[in-house]
């Protein structure tokens, strides 16, 4: 699943500031990349555009051997990787507005009806006609 257009400087810039305020979501640990770790992976891609990953491993090495296959089997773009943590993006197709994710619901296409009120007769005093309520008179405080 490789991703066709790359991530320009100015994207990944405003993908960092977003993923600065994120926890990490994936944690890598001592076992590395197993297949329950894969699978939760790509459920988890597809509920967030946005993911950071924490890892365990102590080599340099590793860590990157790690994160090549992640984007290789994924299709996601390295965003930012510093130490043992690892920002990644993925474009999804559809947006899932119903996740976790608190975002609202694309708004209706549907034509929308306004409601007409019934307009006010008002007297001079700014009170409704038929209103209960009835203006003070001014107080003189001389």
């Amino acid at each position: 699943m490789p991703q066709t257009k790359k991530l320009s400087n100015n994207q990944k810039r405003f993908l960092r500031g977003i993923a600065h305020g994120l926890n990490p979501v994936i944690l890598i640990g001592a076992n590395g990349l197993t297949d329950n770790l894969m699978q939760e992976l790509e459920t988890t891609l597809s509920h967030h555009e946005l993911l950071k990953i924490k890892m365990a491993s102590a080599e340099r090495a590793d860590r990157k051997d790690i994160v090549d296959y992640i984007l290789q089997q994924t299709g996601a773009e390295l965003v930012q990787s510093i130490g043992k943590t690892v920002v990644i993006s993925v474009k999804t197709k559809t947006r899932n507005y119903n996740s976790r994710n608190n975002l609202r619901s694309p708004p209706a296409l549907t034509e929308t009806v306004k409601a007409t009120r019934p307009s006010l007769d008002l007297n001079p005093s700014g009170c409704p006609q038929n209103s209960p309520i009835r203006p003070t008179p001014a107080i003189d405080f001389r």
